[in-house]
């Protein structure tokens, strides 16, 4: 996302000073870089190419020479891609591994739908998951439609002042009369007048903003074309569009709100307007936090109050041994075993009781015991039923009592927070260091009563200056 918005950068240097050989090479090596780093950024191709093609347009007559200048990009590019092509062409006999990796998870990775559903397909599952990351299959959440209203709402705005901006210019210059007939004109209408009285005899499009505003807005069509062309050159249209490939748009939509609020609202309230959107972002990212707290390190949570407390989650295989031992650390309610085939209804227990199948999921079986229990029993399984087990992974509360291996199994307790319990276990493997689940719910707390503060306190500062202003 970095080198994307170094990218862009390069691209707005061109447009503001004009196309030169240095200005040209800039942008060509962000580009080179971009995709070095991150292949799903090759779209912003399309961002630098319309860029340069507008500088060679409005370049006339000496157009030839904004066309050798503009061909620095493109060069300068394929100079820092040339040696990770030449090695992929070494290695893998393609321009990019992305044919070798399609081989090893092509297989497992679903098919988008031909045509137009698919396309729309992609970009639905893409953009749901732009501003904020799904877990599972919740719903989007309220961060995703703030963040879209927000978009939406400024670039209609901004284009809406502009077009209007543009008629009303163009027609006080054909009348004769920059001004209102009514009243002698201020000094910002002068400059005004002055400003479009230059750009009409000059022969410069007035509607320049316009087109930036525009151009920020293409960025995402451009990236997510740039990604079609991967999904459907290099991996035969395997896998779907995530929202994190579609981040090298993510500084130009930034921009654009900034921008076009600026257009629409003025200065002035466009910075309450976007001090204020920031601050409803980070009350509503709160959920985003948890979401992909609770879906991502609380899972496998039963019942209410329950955790596990005891588990083994390494499979290696399947084995149908007579029974698992267990010796639960707490007063247990309910187990999971994996098995291969279908799950029985009920298993029976050395105490002489069955434990209940509750639900089931894929190779997931959760049993419901008689009742809350601390002391030692065996789960006695029908002939034949076969169960997951590591040969790695040992656990201390659970074993079987013939056969190899140690049972695949969660033993789940009541605790007085469960999602706590679990994210403490889960965590902490995969992250240096370790936080508790309820600091990264305060950590996400205190930003949004930060945001909310201070942007309480710029508005109490601009309507205080208006108030000293206007007295």
């Amino acid at each position: 996302m970095t080198l994307g918005a170094a990218t862009l950068a390069a691209c707005a240097w061109i447009w503001r000073s004009g196309l030169s050989y240095p200005r040209s090479a800039v942008a060509g090596v962000c580009l080179g870089l971009a995709v070095l780093t991150k292949t799903t950024t090759i779209g912003l191709a399309l961002v630098v190419g319309m860029v340069l093609a507008g500088a060679c347009l409005a370049a006339a007559p000496r157009r030839w020479g904004a066309v050798a200048r503009a061909a620095v990009a493109p060069m300068a590019a394929v100079a820092v891609l040339l040696p990770w092509v030449a090695f992929n062409l070494s290695t893998y006999g393609a321009l990019s591994a992305g044919r070798a990796v399609n081989e090893i998870t092509g297989g497992a990775q679903a098919r988008g739908k031909p045509g137009v559903a698919g396309l729309w397909t992609h970009f639905t599952t893409g953009w749901q998951s732009f501003w904020e990351w799904p877990v599972g299959s919740r719903p989007t959440a309220p961060l995703g439609s703030l963040l879209n209203l927000a978009v939406v709402a400024a670039l209609a705005g901004a284009c809406f002042v502009l077009l209007t901006r543009r008629r009303r210019a163009s027609s006080d210059y054909e009348s004769g009369t920059l001004s209102s007939p009514h009243r002698e004109p201020g000094r910002a209408e002068k400059a005004e007048a002055g400003i479009v009285e230059r750009a009409v005899m000059s022969g410069a499009e007035p509607r320049s903003d316009l087109m930036r505003v525009i151009w920020l807005a293409a960025t995402l069509p451009c990236i997510f074309a740039g990604l079609m062309g991967i999904v459907y050159l290099v991996f035969n249209n395997a896998g779907t569009i995530v929202g994190r490939y579609l981040y090298a748009a993510l500084p130009a939509l930034a921009v654009l709100i900034a921008v076009s609020a600026a257009i629409a609202l003025g200065p002035k309230w466009a910075t309450l307007a976007i001090v204020w959107l920031v601050a409803l972002a980070l009350v509503r990212e709160q959920g985003v936090i948890t979401g992909a707290m609770d879906g991502w390190y609380a899972t496998d949570l039963l019942f209410r109050g329950l955790a596990p407390l005891a588990e083994q989650p390494v499979n290696d295989g399947f084995v149908a041994p007579r029974a698992i031992a267990l010796a639960p650390p707490c007063k247990a309610e309910a187990v999971t075993i994996w098995v291969e085939q279908q799950p029985p209804s009920a298993i029976a227990m050395s105490s002489g009781a069955s434990a209940s199948l509750d639900f089931s999921r894929g190779h997931e079986a959760v049993y419901r015991l008689p009742g809350p229990t601390a002391q030692a029993f065996e789960l006695r399984l029908p002939r034949n039923l076969r169960v997951g087990a590591s040969v790695r992974e040992p656990s201390p509360h659970a074993e079987f009592i013939d056969g190899e291996g140690h049972p695949m199994i969660r033993i789940y307790c009541p605790v007085v927070n469960p999602r706590a319990t679990r994210f403490s276990q889960t965590f902490p493997p995969n992250h240096v260091g370790s936080v508790s689940y309820g600091f990264v719910r305060s950590w996400a707390a205190g930003w949004a009563i930060t945001g909310v503060a201070g942007a309480a306190a710029i508005t109490a500062l601009h309507l205080r200056r208006r108030r000293e202003f206007a007295a």
